[in-house]
Protein backbone atom coordinates (compact mmCIF):
# COMPACT_ATOMS: atom_id res chain seq x y z
CA UNK A 1 0.00 0.00 0.00
CA UNK A 2 1.42 3.38 -1.01
CA UNK A 3 1.66 6.42 1.25
CA UNK A 4 -0.88 9.25 1.17
CA UNK A 5 -1.07 13.03 1.52
CA UNK A 6 -4.21 14.01 3.45
CA UNK A 7 -5.44 17.62 3.73
CA UNK A 8 -7.38 19.11 6.64
CA UNK A 9 -8.58 22.56 5.56
CA UNK A 10 -9.98 25.29 7.78
CA UNK A 11 -12.97 25.90 5.50
CA UNK A 12 -14.77 24.96 2.32
CA UNK A 13 -12.47 25.69 -0.65
CA UNK A 14 -15.36 27.07 -2.71
CA UNK A 15 -15.95 29.73 -0.06
CA UNK A 16 -12.68 30.28 1.83
CA UNK A 17 -9.89 31.74 -0.32
CA UNK A 18 -7.02 30.40 1.76
CA UNK A 19 -8.43 26.86 1.56
CA UNK A 20 -8.38 27.11 -2.22
CA UNK A 21 -4.94 28.69 -2.56
CA UNK A 22 -2.91 26.63 -0.11
CA UNK A 23 -5.17 23.62 -0.15
CA UNK A 24 -7.25 22.60 -3.09
CA UNK A 25 -5.14 23.87 -6.00
CA UNK A 26 -2.02 22.24 -4.53
CA UNK A 27 -3.92 19.01 -3.93
CA UNK A 28 -5.34 18.99 -7.47
CA UNK A 29 -1.89 19.47 -9.00
CA UNK A 30 -0.50 16.61 -6.89
CA UNK A 31 -3.30 14.31 -8.09
CA UNK A 32 -2.68 15.43 -11.68
CA UNK A 33 0.99 14.46 -11.27
CA UNK A 34 0.04 11.02 -9.97
CA UNK A 35 0.34 11.47 -6.21
CA UNK A 36 -2.17 9.95 -3.80
CA UNK A 37 -3.63 13.12 -2.27
CA UNK A 38 -6.95 13.53 -0.44
CA UNK A 39 -9.06 16.44 0.74
CA UNK A 40 -10.30 14.80 3.92
CA UNK A 41 -11.71 17.70 5.91
CA UNK A 42 -13.41 20.58 4.09
CA UNK A 43 -15.96 22.02 6.56
CA UNK A 44 -18.69 24.19 5.06
CA UNK A 45 -18.07 26.94 7.57
CA UNK A 46 -14.65 28.00 8.89
CA UNK A 47 -13.68 25.63 11.70
CA UNK A 48 -10.80 25.75 14.13
CA UNK A 49 -11.08 22.20 15.35
CA UNK A 50 -10.94 18.69 13.90
CA UNK A 51 -13.36 16.02 15.16
CA UNK A 52 -11.55 13.06 16.69
CA UNK A 53 -13.89 10.40 18.03
CA UNK A 54 -13.64 6.66 18.60
CA UNK A 55 -15.48 6.14 15.31
CA UNK A 56 -12.89 8.26 13.47
CA UNK A 57 -10.01 6.61 15.28
CA UNK A 58 -11.18 3.15 14.19
CA UNK A 59 -11.47 4.34 10.60
CA UNK A 60 -8.04 6.01 10.63
CA UNK A 61 -6.47 2.93 12.25
CA UNK A 62 -7.30 1.05 9.05
CA UNK A 63 -6.74 3.91 6.60
CA UNK A 64 -3.40 5.38 7.73
CA UNK A 65 -0.02 3.71 7.35
CA UNK A 66 3.41 4.69 8.66
CA UNK A 67 4.95 7.53 6.63
CA UNK A 68 1.66 9.10 5.51
CA UNK A 69 1.50 12.90 5.50
CA UNK A 70 -1.21 15.01 7.14
CA UNK A 71 -1.37 18.70 6.16
CA UNK A 72 -3.21 20.99 8.59
CA UNK A 73 -4.23 24.32 7.04
CA UNK A 74 -4.67 27.22 9.50
CA UNK A 75 -6.46 25.16 12.18
CA UNK A 76 -5.10 26.54 15.44
CA UNK A 77 -7.43 25.26 18.17
CA UNK A 78 -5.35 23.59 20.90
CA UNK A 79 -8.07 20.97 21.56
CA UNK A 80 -6.81 19.22 18.41
CA UNK A 81 -3.67 18.12 20.27
CA UNK A 82 -5.11 14.66 21.05
CA UNK A 83 -5.49 14.07 17.31
CA UNK A 84 -1.89 15.12 16.68
CA UNK A 85 -0.62 12.92 19.51
CA UNK A 86 -2.43 9.99 17.94
CA UNK A 87 -0.81 10.73 14.57
CA UNK A 88 2.61 10.95 16.22
CA UNK A 89 2.16 7.44 17.68
CA UNK A 90 1.35 6.15 14.18
CA UNK A 91 4.51 7.70 12.69
CA UNK A 92 2.46 10.08 10.54
CA UNK A 93 4.25 13.25 9.37
CA UNK A 94 2.30 16.44 10.12
CA UNK A 95 2.81 19.72 8.27
CA UNK A 96 1.14 22.96 9.35
CA UNK A 97 0.32 25.63 6.74
CA UNK A 98 -0.17 29.17 8.07
CA UNK A 99 -0.78 32.53 6.42
CA UNK A 100 -1.96 34.77 9.26
CA UNK A 101 -1.16 35.98 12.73
CA UNK A 102 -1.20 34.98 15.49
CA UNK A 103 1.53 32.39 15.13
CA UNK A 104 0.85 29.16 16.98
CA UNK A 105 2.54 28.59 20.34
CA UNK A 106 5.85 26.70 20.61
CA UNK A 107 4.01 23.94 22.49
CA UNK A 108 1.47 23.54 19.69
CA UNK A 109 4.16 23.79 17.01
CA UNK A 110 6.08 20.94 18.64
CA UNK A 111 3.54 18.45 17.25
CA UNK A 112 4.36 19.31 13.65
CA UNK A 113 7.27 18.10 11.55
CA UNK A 114 7.38 21.37 9.66
CA UNK A 115 5.56 24.69 9.35
CA UNK A 116 4.91 26.12 5.87
CA UNK A 117 4.20 29.85 5.58
CA UNK A 118 2.95 31.91 2.64
CA UNK A 119 5.16 34.97 3.19
CA UNK A 120 8.79 35.49 4.13
CA UNK A 121 7.66 37.89 6.89
CA UNK A 122 5.56 35.21 8.56
CA UNK A 123 8.40 32.73 8.22
CA UNK A 124 10.63 35.19 10.10
CA UNK A 125 8.07 35.35 12.91
CA UNK A 126 8.10 31.57 13.26
CA UNK A 127 11.88 31.33 13.11
CA UNK A 128 12.03 33.21 16.39
CA UNK A 129 11.22 29.91 18.14
CA UNK A 130 10.79 27.15 15.50
CA UNK A 131 13.66 25.79 13.44
CA UNK A 132 11.81 23.82 10.77
CA UNK A 133 9.96 26.49 8.78
CA UNK A 134 9.57 26.85 5.01
CA UNK A 135 8.11 29.60 2.83
CA UNK A 136 6.19 28.78 -0.34
CA UNK A 137 4.75 31.74 -2.25
CA UNK A 138 1.03 31.60 -3.11
CA UNK A 139 0.32 30.62 -6.69
CA UNK A 140 -2.48 32.33 -8.66
CA UNK A 141 -5.63 30.26 -9.04
CA UNK A 142 -6.57 31.37 -12.56
CA UNK A 143 -4.70 32.82 -15.55
CA UNK A 144 -6.63 34.80 -18.15
CA UNK A 145 -5.55 36.93 -21.11
CA UNK A 146 -6.94 40.45 -21.51
CA UNK A 147 -8.75 40.90 -24.81
CA UNK A 148 -8.35 44.50 -26.00
CA UNK A 149 -10.79 43.80 -28.81
CA UNK A 150 -13.52 44.03 -26.20
CA UNK A 151 -15.09 47.49 -25.63
CA UNK A 152 -12.88 49.56 -23.31
CA UNK A 153 -14.54 50.47 -20.02
CA UNK A 154 -15.84 54.04 -19.83
CA UNK A 155 -15.17 55.15 -17.23
CA UNK A 156 -12.15 52.95 -16.46
CA UNK A 157 -12.76 50.44 -13.66
CA UNK A 158 -10.55 50.43 -10.56
CA UNK A 159 -11.41 47.39 -8.44
CA UNK A 160 -10.75 46.46 -4.83
CA UNK A 161 -11.48 42.85 -3.89
CA UNK A 162 -11.01 40.99 -0.66
CA UNK A 163 -12.34 39.93 2.71
CA UNK A 164 -13.59 42.92 4.70
CA UNK A 165 -12.42 41.79 8.13
CA UNK A 166 -10.52 44.14 10.44
CA UNK A 167 -9.59 47.57 9.12
CA UNK A 168 -9.74 46.59 5.43
CA UNK A 169 -13.09 48.25 4.76
CA UNK A 170 -11.92 51.47 6.42
CA UNK A 171 -9.01 51.46 3.96
CA UNK A 172 -11.50 51.05 1.12
CA UNK A 173 -13.54 54.03 2.32
CA UNK A 174 -10.44 56.20 2.61
CA UNK A 175 -9.24 55.26 -0.87
CA UNK A 176 -12.63 56.06 -2.36
CA UNK A 177 -12.48 59.49 -0.71
CA UNK A 178 -9.05 60.11 -2.28
CA UNK A 179 -10.39 59.24 -5.74
CA UNK A 180 -13.47 61.45 -5.36
CA UNK A 181 -11.64 64.37 -3.73
CA UNK A 182 -9.04 64.51 -6.50
CA UNK A 183 -11.66 64.31 -9.25
CA UNK A 184 -10.26 61.24 -10.97
CA UNK A 185 -13.36 61.26 -13.16
CA UNK A 186 -11.98 58.80 -15.68
CA UNK A 187 -12.18 56.09 -13.01
CA UNK A 188 -15.07 54.22 -11.44
CA UNK A 189 -14.19 52.60 -8.09
CA UNK A 190 -15.79 49.14 -7.65
CA UNK A 191 -15.65 46.81 -4.64
CA UNK A 192 -16.04 43.02 -4.62
CA UNK A 193 -16.24 41.56 -1.14
CA UNK A 194 -18.27 39.83 1.53
CA UNK A 195 -18.96 43.27 3.06
CA UNK A 196 -22.68 44.18 2.92
CA UNK A 197 -21.86 47.56 1.33
CA UNK A 198 -19.73 46.08 -1.46
CA UNK A 199 -20.84 46.72 -5.04
CA UNK A 200 -20.64 42.98 -5.74
CA UNK A 201 -20.74 40.15 -3.23
CA UNK A 202 -17.90 37.65 -3.54
CA UNK A 203 -18.85 34.51 -5.49
CA UNK A 204 -17.31 31.76 -7.59
CA UNK A 205 -17.42 34.04 -10.64
CA UNK A 206 -15.70 37.02 -8.98
CA UNK A 207 -12.30 36.34 -10.56
CA UNK A 208 -13.91 36.51 -13.99
CA UNK A 209 -15.38 39.90 -13.06
CA UNK A 210 -12.02 41.10 -11.74
CA UNK A 211 -10.35 40.13 -15.02
CA UNK A 212 -12.41 42.79 -16.83
CA UNK A 213 -11.04 45.61 -14.62
CA UNK A 214 -8.52 48.24 -15.74
CA UNK A 215 -6.67 48.36 -12.41
CA UNK A 216 -6.65 46.55 -9.07
CA UNK A 217 -6.14 48.70 -5.96
CA UNK A 218 -4.81 47.13 -2.75
CA UNK A 219 -4.55 49.82 -0.05
CA UNK A 220 -3.08 49.39 3.43
CA UNK A 221 -3.10 52.79 5.11
CA UNK A 222 -2.16 51.58 8.57
CA UNK A 223 0.63 49.01 8.61
CA UNK A 224 0.11 46.52 11.45
CA UNK A 225 1.89 43.35 12.50
CA UNK A 226 -1.01 41.40 11.01
CA UNK A 227 -0.95 42.88 7.52
CA UNK A 228 2.87 42.92 7.42
CA UNK A 229 2.84 39.12 7.10
CA UNK A 230 0.23 38.91 4.34
CA UNK A 231 1.13 36.99 1.19
CA UNK A 232 1.42 38.42 -2.31
CA UNK A 233 -1.57 36.43 -3.55
CA UNK A 234 -3.86 39.33 -4.52
CA UNK A 235 -1.03 41.00 -6.42
CA UNK A 236 -0.03 37.86 -8.33
CA UNK A 237 -3.63 36.84 -8.99
CA UNK A 238 -4.34 40.28 -10.47
CA UNK A 239 -1.27 40.02 -12.69
CA UNK A 240 -2.36 36.55 -13.78
CA UNK A 241 -5.72 38.04 -14.85
CA UNK A 242 -3.94 40.70 -16.93
CA UNK A 243 -4.93 43.59 -14.67
CA UNK A 244 -2.41 46.27 -13.59
CA UNK A 245 -1.88 46.55 -9.82
CA UNK A 246 -1.45 49.54 -7.50
CA UNK A 247 -0.75 48.50 -3.92
CA UNK A 248 0.59 49.79 -0.65
CA UNK A 249 4.09 48.93 0.45
CA UNK A 250 4.53 45.68 2.38
CA UNK A 251 7.38 43.21 2.03
CA UNK A 252 5.52 40.48 0.11
CA UNK A 253 4.22 42.98 -2.48
CA UNK A 254 7.64 44.54 -2.99
CA UNK A 255 9.12 41.07 -3.55
CA UNK A 256 7.13 40.68 -6.77
CA UNK A 257 6.62 44.28 -8.00
CA UNK A 258 9.26 46.23 -9.89
CA UNK A 259 7.86 49.75 -9.46
CA UNK A 260 6.35 51.24 -12.62
CA UNK A 261 7.42 48.22 -14.66
CA UNK A 262 4.98 45.46 -13.72
CA UNK A 263 2.94 47.35 -11.12
CA UNK A 264 2.96 50.36 -8.83
CA UNK A 265 4.00 50.50 -5.18
CA UNK A 266 2.15 53.31 -3.37
CA UNK A 267 3.76 55.07 -0.40
CA UNK A 268 1.37 57.99 0.16
CA UNK A 269 -1.93 59.52 -0.98
CA UNK A 270 -0.29 61.40 -3.85
CA UNK A 271 1.04 58.12 -5.25
CA UNK A 272 -2.51 56.80 -5.67
CA UNK A 273 -3.43 59.84 -7.75
CA UNK A 274 -0.21 59.72 -9.77
CA UNK A 275 -0.55 55.98 -10.40
CA UNK A 276 -4.16 56.09 -11.55
CA UNK A 277 -3.45 58.96 -13.90
CA UNK A 278 -0.48 57.05 -15.31
CA UNK A 279 -2.76 54.10 -16.05
CA UNK A 280 -5.31 56.24 -17.89
CA UNK A 281 -3.01 55.75 -20.87
CA UNK A 282 -3.89 52.45 -22.56
CA UNK A 283 -0.29 51.88 -23.68
CA UNK A 284 0.91 52.11 -20.08
CA UNK A 285 -1.74 49.59 -19.07
CA UNK A 286 -0.66 47.24 -21.87
CA UNK A 287 2.97 47.44 -20.70
CA UNK A 288 1.97 46.61 -17.12
CA UNK A 289 -0.22 43.74 -18.35
CA UNK A 290 2.62 42.20 -20.37
CA UNK A 291 5.21 42.54 -17.61
CA UNK A 292 2.75 41.50 -14.90
CA UNK A 293 1.77 38.32 -16.72
CA UNK A 294 5.45 37.42 -17.13
CA UNK A 295 5.86 37.85 -13.36
CA UNK A 296 2.74 35.83 -12.52
CA UNK A 297 3.84 32.95 -14.76
CA UNK A 298 7.01 32.58 -12.68
CA UNK A 299 4.78 31.56 -9.77
CA UNK A 300 2.32 29.28 -11.58
CA UNK A 301 1.34 26.06 -9.80
CA UNK A 302 3.13 24.14 -12.58
CA UNK A 303 6.38 25.55 -11.14
CA UNK A 304 5.51 26.08 -7.47
CA UNK A 305 4.42 22.44 -7.10
CA UNK A 306 8.09 21.44 -7.29
CA UNK A 307 8.65 23.30 -4.01
CA UNK A 308 5.76 21.43 -2.37
CA UNK A 309 7.07 18.10 -3.63
CA UNK A 310 10.57 18.88 -2.30
CA UNK A 311 9.43 20.15 1.09
CA UNK A 312 6.99 17.24 1.59
CA UNK A 313 9.75 14.88 0.40
CA UNK A 314 7.41 13.04 -1.98
CA UNK A 315 8.65 10.09 -3.98
CA UNK A 316 7.16 7.12 -5.84
CA UNK A 317 5.89 5.70 -2.54
CA UNK A 318 3.14 8.37 -2.72
CA UNK A 319 1.99 7.56 -6.25
CA UNK A 320 -1.44 6.06 -6.96
CA UNK A 321 -2.48 3.63 -9.67
CA UNK A 322 -6.24 3.39 -9.11
CA UNK A 323 -8.17 6.65 -9.72
CA UNK A 324 -11.49 4.98 -8.87
CA UNK A 325 -10.16 3.97 -5.46
CA UNK A 326 -8.81 7.51 -4.94
CA UNK A 327 -12.28 8.98 -5.48
CA UNK A 328 -13.91 6.33 -3.31
CA UNK A 329 -11.54 6.99 -0.41
CA UNK A 330 -12.08 10.76 -0.74
CA UNK A 331 -15.84 10.26 -0.53
CA UNK A 332 -15.48 8.05 2.53
CA UNK A 333 -13.24 10.56 4.29
CA UNK A 334 -15.65 13.41 3.54
CA UNK A 335 -18.60 11.32 4.67
CA UNK A 336 -17.20 10.30 8.01
CA UNK A 337 -16.03 13.83 8.90
CA UNK A 338 -19.34 15.41 7.88
CA UNK A 339 -21.15 12.77 9.90
CA UNK A 340 -19.23 13.81 13.01
CA UNK A 341 -19.97 17.49 12.28
CA UNK A 342 -23.68 16.66 11.92
CA UNK A 343 -23.73 15.49 15.51
CA UNK A 344 -22.40 18.76 16.90
CA UNK A 345 -23.56 21.45 14.46
CA UNK A 346 -27.11 21.68 13.13
CA UNK A 347 -25.97 23.94 10.31
CA UNK A 348 -24.41 20.88 8.69
CA UNK A 349 -27.62 18.86 8.82
CA UNK A 350 -29.53 21.77 7.24
CA UNK A 351 -26.86 22.09 4.54
CA UNK A 352 -27.08 18.36 3.81
CA UNK A 353 -30.85 18.58 3.35
CA UNK A 354 -30.48 21.42 0.81
CA UNK A 355 -27.32 20.45 -1.08
CA UNK A 356 -26.27 17.26 -2.80
CA UNK A 357 -22.76 18.24 -3.86
CA UNK A 358 -19.67 19.41 -2.03
CA UNK A 359 -16.59 21.37 -3.04
CA UNK A 360 -14.66 18.36 -4.34
CA UNK A 361 -17.42 17.68 -6.88
CA UNK A 362 -18.26 14.25 -5.45
CA UNK A 363 -21.78 13.31 -4.45
CA UNK A 364 -22.11 12.85 -0.70
CA UNK A 365 -22.32 9.15 0.17
CA UNK A 366 -22.37 7.50 3.57
CA UNK A 367 -19.98 4.62 3.82
CA UNK A 368 -22.40 1.93 5.00
CA UNK A 369 -26.08 1.25 5.60
CA UNK A 370 -25.37 1.52 9.31
CA UNK A 371 -24.10 5.09 8.77
CA UNK A 372 -27.05 5.84 6.51
CA UNK A 373 -29.69 4.85 9.04
CA UNK A 374 -27.79 6.50 11.89
CA UNK A 375 -27.63 9.73 9.89
CA UNK A 376 -31.35 9.63 9.10
CA UNK A 377 -32.18 9.05 12.76
CA UNK A 378 -30.00 11.99 13.77
CA UNK A 379 -31.53 14.31 11.18
CA UNK A 380 -35.04 13.29 12.21
CA UNK A 381 -34.29 13.98 15.88
CA UNK A 382 -32.62 17.32 15.16
CA UNK A 383 -35.51 18.78 13.14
Amino acid sequence: MNNKIIWFLSGNPDIVASSRIHGRIVHEKLVELGYQSYLAYTPIHIQDYIPFTERLKKYLDNFLISGDIIIIQKIKEVTNVDFYKYLNTRNIKIYFVDCDLPVISPEYAAHFNKIITTSSSLKAKYLEYVNSVEYIIDSPEIYKDKDFKEPINTPLQAVWFGNSIGSKWLDVIRLKEIIVKNKLDKWEFITISNHPDADYQWSKTSLQLISKADAILIPIFTITEENKVKSSNRVLQSMALDVPVLCSSIESYEEVIDNYKNGIIVYNDIDWIKGLRFLEDIENRKTFIKNGKETALKYSMNLIIDEWITILNLDNKFEYNDSKKLKQNTTELNSIYYYELFKTNHAYSRFFMKNSRFSNGLKFKVISLKYFYSLLRYLKLSN
